[in-house]
């Protein structure tokens, strides 16, 4: 199955944030060309994202919706109560490990579908993701996903993984990959050939740095060399024509360069809060700032212009860079955030 994340994903391409009436245009030609399962949005970030999910939801665009949380009771709760299945990533540091797990045993006694992603595959033990993989089985999760979060495997780490992972677990198996090195389809498509049953792939492969797999190839190689569903790809072409009118009139024609391997400045450049929170393993140092922001990034933010606040000031300046992202459907910069702190400091909150 293709599995959709233009609609959440895409939301962490640098300098990309949708207004709702875009997202909600982009999910209907999604759901037109025949994609039944997409992942569309992160509900825990901003109660933006949480409305979205319940929304598509009510439209029944797809046959299944999926809203992202961390590995946390809260997270799951927050996503449950938008009536989408709960889809979870476990923390980059498994200190953690067992708190997480009961998350995962809470998530799983709602009775929604539950995925569980075990990053990350190129980092980790083959050893320890079975291990972990096997121990999400147990509690009965019904996706495990194998995502290279870092953008560094190969086809053959992607075989050795998909293939260790699908002969001990019943739960289907899911591969994320992001294209870092250029590889996201290759080690898609050899993730589908190892054992996966599911690709997450967006349009254009757009999403956090240089992005994931591209939906329309990795669809077309499932049509031809598995002889899985095709999608319309004429009604495909639509959504991508739509996705590159928001690219060019928001971040402008330069992306297509920016977000290139190795050349483009995107590798460089973080969306997602939990990334930015974890610089000993994602090391860009320039940041894309909308609904998905985090207290770590604005923080470090701050302190780059030798601003000092505390707790409070940091939670406070984090919730109106989202609020104001979410309102104007764009993605703010530095010095907006820089803004936004001189009145919280300036004026208290």
């Amino acid at each position: 199955m293709i599995v959709d994340d233009t609609l959440r994903e895409g939301m962490q391409a640098p300098g990309l944030a949708y207004s709702r009436e875009e997202r909600l245009r982009l999910a209907g030609l999604i759901s037109r060309a025949g994609v039944r399962s997409a992942i569309v949005a992160y509900p825990p970030a901003h109660p933006s994202e949480a409305e979205f999910t319940e929304r598509v939801v009510e439209m029944r665009l797809f046959r299944e919706v999926f809203g992202l949380g961390r590995t946390t009771v809260q997270d799951a709760e927050t996503v449950f109560r938008t009536g989408a299945g709960i889809a979870m990533h476990l923390p980059f540091d498994l200190g953690h490990l067992d708190r997480a797990m009961e998350a995962v045993r809470y998530a799983r006694s709602t009775g929604r579908p539950v995925a569980v992603a075990v990053v990350n595959v190129s980092e980790w033990s083959l050893e320890r993701i079975v291990e972990i993989s096997k121990r999400l089985d147990s509690l009965g999760v019904d996706i495990i996903q194998l995502p290279d979060t870092l953008g560094q495997a190969t086809p053959g780490r992607m075989r050795e993984v998909v293939s260790a992972v699908a002969s001990s677990v019943g739960a289907s198996v899911e591969v994320h990959c992001h294209n870092d090195r250029g590889l996201a389809v290759a080690n898609t498509l050899a993730g589908l050939e190892s054992g996966a049953q599911r690709a997450d792939c967006t349009i254009m492969g757009i999403g956090e740095r240089n992005g994931i797999a591209d939906l329309a190839a990795v669809s077309d190689f499932a049509t031809r060399a598995l002889g899985s569903d095709g999608l319309d790809m004429d009604a495909l072409a639509e959504a991508y024509r739509y996705l590159a009118s928001i690219l060019v009139s928001k971040v402008g024609e330069t992306f297509l360069f920016d977000n290139l391997p190795f050349f483009g400045a995107n590798a460089q450049k973080h969306t997602a809060g939990t990334h930015a929170a974890f610089s000993g393993v994602f090391r860009a140092s320039e940041f894309s700032i909308n609904v998905y922001a985090g207290r770590a990034m604005v923080e470090q933010i701050l302190a780059s212009r030798g601003i000092g606040a505390s707790e409070a000031e940091i939670r406070e300046v984090l919730a109106r860079v989202k609020d104001e992202s979410a309102r104007r459907g764009v993605c703010l910069k530095v010095d907006d955030v820089v803004r936004i702190a001189g009145d919280v400091i300036g004026k208290g909150h």
